[in-house]
């Protein structure tokens, strides 16, 4: 593979190396694989491989401005701890491997893993207990949400222009008699390239949700809640481009995620994010998880304002993370408990009963992941596994 040093004219700050690494994948399409400096040490240079030959001139430019724009404006802001489990990790290098090897996961595609038996049982164990948690604890009204989203939905929440790297679109062939007969002619028998699908579709108009919420916000748009708090709960299939950054079930194109919705006024959205937090750490305790609840910012990505909404997110703590321990040593982000204050509510219209803008905060799970984590703290025979069940529930 084709190999190339990257000179940044302005070397990144050590501590703000994993944003550098966050965001390579995304600078170009065709790289591969990069090598940083040891951990600690400012990088001054980038090595990267690609699978195609690339222009060195192109390439220096993308990564030099990836670096000016989205990494060197970045303030250091270190994670507030809030919690941490009583729990201690488990060492348990070759769960992916076990998993594989029993046919529980089988990688279908890049980013795409098929899930059966035994681990898609313990998913819908921790979906149910999580679902019962939203609706007996919060009042949670369950939805189940279609498998496309406008795109025009996405781009009234923001999400278009703050995470395009993510952005799956949906694409049709040109709906016309003649578009049909010259699509079947371009692909004749054979699996149809990018050029012939780009050459004779169209946007369709929607998209693959990236998140659940979206859906929640669209459907009460334009309304004025009757409740000082609402809150909806529903689990489907989410999809977000990861480049190369997909590994095992920790990062995926396509999974699937339990989100919990919280619409209404700002005190009753706060104490109700506080209460799940709460819960939460009870949830983690008591399936016998490690981890550790800390503050943490989204992947804004390519925009003038990427340093300063990562700052003020994490500066304001309006996103915290529930990390459990994987492989090697690494951690994966289960769960997210957020708040977005009236930014969502003022962009779908969402207002009180006494005609404010409202407040919104939301809560997603990765069951994937969660499930991954699961397995890695209590192995991959289900015969060790704890009863998954609410706090409380016996």
């Amino acid at each position: 593979m084709p190999t190339y040093t990257v000179p940044l004219t302005t070397p990144v700050p050590a501590a703000l190396a994993g944003e550098l690494a966050s965001r390579l994948y995304h600078a170009d399409e065709r790289i591969t694989g990069f090598t940083l400096p040891d951990e600690g040490t400012d990088v001054a240079e980038v090595v990267i491989t690609t699978d195609l030959p690339v222009a060195a001139a192109e390439l220096n430019r993308r990564v030099g401005d990836l670096v000016r724009s989205d990494v060197l404006p970045q303030r250091v802001v270190t994670p507030r701890l809030l919690w941490r489990s009583p729990h201690r990790p488990a060492r348990r290098p070759h769960v992916y491997r076990d998993l594989l090897d029993s046919g529980a996961v089988h990688e279908s595609a890049p980013g795409q893993v098929t899930v059966a038996e035994p681990l898609l049982g313990l998913m819908r164990d921790l979906d149910q207990a999580l679902l019962d948690l939203a609706r007996d604890r919060f009042g949670a009204e369950e939805h189940d949400y279609p498998q496309l989203i406008p795109t025009a939905t996405l781009a009234r929440a923001g999400y278009l222009g703050s995470f395009p790297q993510h952005v799956l679109l949906t694409s049709r062939v040109h709906a016309h008699l003649d578009g049909y007969r010259a699509f079947t002619r371009a692909i004749g028998r054979g699996t149809p390239s990018s050029g012939v699908v780009d050459a004779h579709t169209t946007h369709a108009g929607l998209a693959v949700p990236p998140a659940v919420c979206y859906h929640t916000y669209a459907r009460h748009s334009d309304r004025a809640m009757t409740a000082p708090l609402t809150v909806v709960t529903a689990r489907a299939r989410c999809f977000r481009h990861e480049s190369r950054y997909c590994h095992s079930l920790e990062r995926l194109w396509d999974f699937t995620m339990r989100e919990t919705v919280l619409l209404g006024e700002q005190d009753r959205v706060l104490a109700a994010r506080e209460a799940y937090l709460t819960a939460l750490r009870a949830v983690v305790t008591d399936w016998g998880l490690a981890g550790h609840i800390e503050s943490a910012n989204d992947p804004f990505f390519a925009t003038p304002d990427t340093a300063r909404q990562v700052w003020s997110q994490r500066l304001m703590e309006l996103k915290y993370e529930l990390r459990l321990p994987v492989a090697e040593g690494r951690t994966v982000a289960a769960a997210s408990v957020n708040v977005h204050g009236t930014h969502l509510a003022k962009a779908f219209g969402i207002t009180t009963a006494s005609g404010y803008p409202g407040f919104t905060g939301c809560v997603a799970v990765g069951l994937e992941r969660l499930a991954y984590a699961f397995v890695h703290q209590h192995g991959a025979d289900p015969r060790n596994w704890p009863r998954v069940r609410r706090p409380g529930n016996t």
